[in-house]
Formats: structure tokens, sequence, C-alpha cells
């Protein structure tokens, strides 16, 4: 998508809506969650995307391993690891 502006006004609660378009275009749903950052002249909106950080190694990639119900992740390294710790047992990894 090129770069595109649009004029909205504020409501009175401080809201804007962002065209459909866009938010077909950035995949954002409604109830989706949005990330909002503001820096000295500018806001920046995206949409939420949880990141999956190992738990063991801090690796952040969307590669990464879920399990316990998404209570735990882990990078290929920080299976290998954890393997090693339990005896060789991967049974509790869910692949993405």
């Amino acid at each position: 998508m090129r770069t595109q502006t649009v004029l909205r006004k504020m409501d009175s609660e401080g809201r804007v809506t962002l065209p459909q378009k866009w938010r077909k275009y950035l995949g954002i749903k409604r109830y989706d969650h949005v990330e909002i950052f503001a820096d000295h002249h500018s806001i920046t909106i995206r949409k939420f995307e949880p990141q999956k950080k190992c738990f063991i190694t801090g690796k952040i990639d969307p590669d990464n391993f879920v399990c316990c119900d998404g209570k735990v992740v882990l990078s290929p390294e920080g299976v290998d690891i954890l393997k090693n710790r339990l005896g060789g047992s991967t049974s509790f990894i869910i692949r993405p």
C-alpha cells in the first residue's frame, strides 16, 4: 500500500475512525488490539502482534514453539536446552 493521507475529525471522546480500507489491508478486525505510539510530533497506530519470546534464550522469532496452552514459548535452542535438562522428552511441544 502506498502512503496515503486522510483527514478525520476527532469526536468528543477523543476517538477517530480508521478507514475500512486501511483496516482491511492491515488485517485489523473489530475488537482487535492495536498499539499506539507517540513521539514529539506524530502518533503511530499498528495492529498488536504479541511477541513470541523464548523463556529460556530470550530470542524473539515467529518460528518459536508455543506450549502449555500458550503460557510457555521456546525457541528451537530453548527446546534443546530444556530437552537436555528433562532427559530428552519433547512431548510437551506444540509445533506452530
